[in-house]
C-alpha cells in the first residue's frame, strides 16, 4: 500500500526497461476507455510494470517455498532471476497472463481511485501539485530514455503520479482525524508504544584500557560501578549529571561512549537503530522497549554495560505528530488496499483496446539497463 501511494516511490522503484521490437501496430495509440475518454498507452505499460513486479515477487515467493521444503536446497531454485517469470505458473495460469489480468485490474483501479476522488468532492491543494511535479521531475529525469524509447510519455507519468496523490487524498479522507473513519488516538498511541521508544542511554564496552576482553574481576568492578550510577538516578539525582560527574573523573580512560544519549529507537516494521548507526542487542532492545518508565536499569549484553532510562514516548508532542501519518498507513494501509481493489471490481465499462494489449506484452518487459 505504501508502494502503491507513496508518490517517489511509485515511480522510482520501476527498474524494468521496455524493450519494444518490430513495427507499432496500428490503433496501439490508446489502451482503454471508459466515460467516453481514451487511456494513453503509457498509463497502461506503467500498471505493467507494477504487475510484473507482483509476479515476480510472487514467483520468488513461490520458488524460496519449493526451496526450503526440498531436502537438497543447493539444487533448487531461490529466486525469480532462476524462473521465467512469464512461463512460471501463477495462481493457475501462465506468469504472462497472470500479468497481463493484473494489469486490467489496476487500470480498473485506476479509474476507481478517480471516481471516488470526484464523489468525495476532494481536491489536491497546492502542496501536492508541488509533490506531483517534484516526483515527475525527479523520475523524469533518473528514467527519461527508459520512458521515451518505450513511448511513455511525460504526461503519462503525470496521469499515474497524480491518481496516486488522489488515492493518498482519499485514504485520509477516510482515516485521518475528522474522517469518516478516522483511526482513534488511543490507537495510534497503542501502535506508538509498539513501534517506538525514547531512551536516554550510556554505555561501557566490556574492555579494559588496553582494549582486551575485561576479566571476571574488572566486570564485576565495572557492573557495581554501573549499578551505583542507575541507582543514584533512581533516587533522584539527574541522569546527564551523574554521568557527566563520572566522564570528568574518568577523563582519561575510554570505558564509555562519549556523553549521555537520547534516543529514539524504531521496532520491527524500522530500521533498529540509534543515532551513531549501530545495532541495538536483543537485550537493549528489551529494556527499551518493556522497561518500567523513568527507571533507570542495568543491562548487559556480550560487549556492554548499558545503563538504561525509558521514558513515555507518547509525551513527545512533536515525535508523536511526526509519526501519526506512517501509523496509520501502518494500521489501516492492507484494508485501503483491498478496498480499493473492491472498487475496482465495481468499474463497469471499460473497454480495452485489443490492438493495443496484444502490442504491449510482458514478453517485452526484461531486466537489462
Amino acid at each position: 500500500m505504501k508502494l502503491k501511494r507513496s508518490l517517489l516511490a511509485f515511480v522510482l522503484a520501476f527498474v524494468l526497461v521496455l524493450t519494444a521490437a518490430g513495427c507499432q501496430e496500428e490503433n496501439t495509440d490508446w489502451s482503454a476507455e471508459y466515460q467516453g475518454e481514451r487511456l494513453a498507452p503509457g498509463v497502461y505499460i506503467l500498471h505493467m510494470m507494477t504487475a510484473y513486479n507482483e509476479a515476480s515477487t510472487k514467483v520468488q515467493e513461490s520458488s524460496s517455498s519449493s526451496s526450503s521444503s526440498s531436502e537438497d536446497s543447493s539444487s533448487s531454485s531461490s529466486s525469480s532471476g532462476d524462473v521465467d517469470v512469464l512461463t512460471a505458473e501463477i495462481d493457475g495460469v501462465s506468469g504472462s497472463q497472470w500479468i497481463i489480468n493484473r494489469t486490467q485490474e489496476l487500470v480498473k483501479e485506476y479509474y476507481a481511485v478517480e471516481d471516488k476522488f470526484d464523489e468525495l468532492g476532494l481536491a489536491l491543494d497546492e502542496e501536492d501539485e508541488d509533490n506531483i511535479r517534484s516526483t515527475v521531475e525527479n523520475a523524469w529525469s533518473s528514467y527519461q530514455d527508459y520512458y521515451e524509447q518505450n513511448g511513455i510519455g511525460k504526461a503519462s507519468l503525470t496521469l499515474v503520479v497524480t491518481n496516486s496523490a488522489k488515492s493518498q487524498k482519499i485514504f485520509e479522507s477516510i482515516y485521518y482525524e475528522g474522517g469518516t473513519d478516522p483511526v482513534s488516538q488511543e490507537e495510534i498511541n497503542e501502535q506508538l508504544l509498539q513501534d517506538v521508544s525514547k531512551v536516554t542511554f550510556f554505555s561501557m564496552p566490556l574492555t579494559n584500557d588496553d582494549g582486551d576482553a575485561m576479566s571476571d574481576e574488572e566486570k564485576t568492578q565495572a557492573r557495581e560501578q554501573v549499578q551505583g550510577f542507575v541507582d543514584r538516578v533512581n533516587a533522584g539525582e539527574d541522569i546527564d549529571t551523574v554521568i557527566a560527574e563520572y566522564e570528568g573523573e574518568e577523563s582519561t580512560h575510554d570505558h564509555t561512549q562519549e556523553g549521555v544519549h537520547d534516543l529514539v529507537i524504531y521496532q520491527d516494521t524500522m530500521q533498529n537503530y540509534y543515532t551513531y548507526g549501530t545495532l541495538f542487542s536483543d537485550e537493549l532492545m528489551e529494556a527499551a522497549f518493556s522497561g518500567e518508565y523513568g527507571v533507570a536499569q542495568l543491562v548487559e549484553d556480550s560487549s556492554n554495560l548499558y545503563m538504561i532510562l525509558r521514558k513515555d514516548v507518547r509525551e513527545d508532542a512533536d515525535l508523536l505528530e511526526s509519526m501519526t501519518p506512517t501509523i496509520i498507513e501502518e494500521l489501516k494501509g492492507d484494508a485501503f488496499d483491498e478496498t480499493i481493489a473492491q472498487w475496482g471490481t465495481e468499474v463497469t465499462g471499460v473497454t480495452f483496446n485489443g490492438d493495443a494489449v496484444n502490442y504491449y506484452t510482458p514478453d517485452k518487459l526484461n531486466f537489462e539497463s
